[in-house]
């Protein structure tokens, strides 16, 4: 915080031109800081600072940083295709994306599913969290991002059919977000239909190869139980006999997997430090990864 009138009067524009920068505003940052200066509300906190005690100091300060993003956002009141939002993740998909599943904007190698109980990394509380319902996501490049964003440039290759998520979300406006909470994503389950025979095969799966599970039993302390780990192997195998067992029966190919059943137990495990090990001279068994 400022500790004088003088050192404040410096601080706001250079904070404002570093919240353009930030927020990738359109406008020259001289230009919105000329705004600012012809802004009677936020000149009275600035004028007023050395007026305050020192509690009222805090609290203007975080008005004035407050107004500085507040102006920054109403530069830009448009999406300026800068595809920081699409580095930072794929979209989930809602009944609003029906029109575009209709005319096949995406196919089911396009798509993960993440399922209920898995955990998942949450931009809105900027932790992982575990899921309380199944999403269906645009799949995402190995190394993070929207396998839409153009491996060069920050351009998105479907711009035009962007699903509903990437319309209603305004990066520079994190407010936009609340729309979509009392929005239900959509469900593999509605998407493909009751009367799709992978349902039931679907529905099985997930009662069968739980992640909240894997997740309990590997992330939960120190070394797990011997039962536990038992329990959870039979999962692993079960989970990647189920996936040969779709491609053969219902003609799935590899790249459609992660759709329908979500990512493999294997790769769950190995994204929390264990890996499956096949030996040939005895079962397959879950161990933990040495690290490097």
């Amino acid at each position: 915080m400022p500790s004088s009138l003088e050192d404040l009067k410096k601080a706001w524009p250079q904070m404002l031109a570093l919240f353009a920068r930030q927020g990738r505003s359109p406008v020259d940052p001289e230009d919105l800081i000329a705004r600012m200066r012809q802004d009677h509300k936020f000149q009275n906190l600035v004028n007023g600072w050395e007026d305050m005690p020192t509690a009222a100091q805090a609290n203007a300060w975080d008005m004035i940083q407050d107004r500085l993003w507040e102006a920054v956002r109403e530069s830009r009141p448009y999406c300026v295709r800068c595809g920081e939002c699409c580095r930072l993740g794929s979209p989930a998909l809602y009944d609003q994306d029906r029109p575009l599943l209709a005319k096949n904007a995406f196919r089911a190698a396009d798509l993960m599913t993440l399922r209920q109980g898995e955990t998942a990394f949450s931009h809105r509380e900027n932790k992982t969290v575990a899921l309380d319902r199944e999403r269906i996501k645009l799949r995402e490049k190995p190394g993070g991002g929207c396998i839409y964003l153009a491996s060069t440039g920050d351009a998105c290759l479907i711009y035009e059919d962007r699903p509903h998520q990437c319309r209603i979300m305004d990066c520079w406006d994190p407010s936009r977000f609340q729309k979509l909470l009392p929005l239900p994503p959509l469900n593999r389950s509605e998407l493909l239909g009751k009367d799709h025979p992978l349902v039931a095969v679907i529905e099985h799966h997930q009662e069968r190869c739980r992640p909240d599970f894997l997740h309990d039993t590997l992330a939960g302390g120190p070394e797990p139980a011997a039962e536990a780990m038992e329990s959870l192997l039979d999962m692993v195998l079960y989970d990647l006999h189920l996936r040969e067992f779709a491609m053969n029966k219902f003609g799935i190919t590899e790249n459609e997997l992660d759709f329908y059943f979500g990512r493999s137990l294997a790769l769950l495990a190995a994204n929390l430090g264990y890996r499956l090990e096949s030996d040939p001279d005895g079962p397959p068994r879950l161990i933990r990864a040495k690290s490097t």
